[in-house]
């Protein structure tokens, strides 16, 4: 067994889309890395920017989005 896989999101196609504060696409990082959040979080944090988590099909389509990071943007 890989151990760096995320048994949380094996099944399912998660990807972590890191865009800066100008909303520019910088960086994807696969969810079934384990400690693939950490990295975007970073990331994110370098380019004060935010992370979309996103659900893919198997034809790498965008079918599932939502603002996972920061937290503050989500509650407004």
């Amino acid at each position: 067994m890989n151990c760096n896989i995320n048994i949380k999101h094996m099944e399912k196609n998660i990807i972590y889309r890191v865009f800066d504060s100008k909303k520019r696409y910088r960086q994807s990082y696969s969810a079934k890395l384990k400690g693939s959040f950490g990295w975007a979080v970073d990331c994110a944090n370098s380019e004060k920017g935010f992370i979309y988590e996103d659900t893919i099909n198997q034809n790498l389509e965008t079918v599932k989005s939502k603002l996972v990071y920061p937290e503050e943007r989500n509650k407004k």
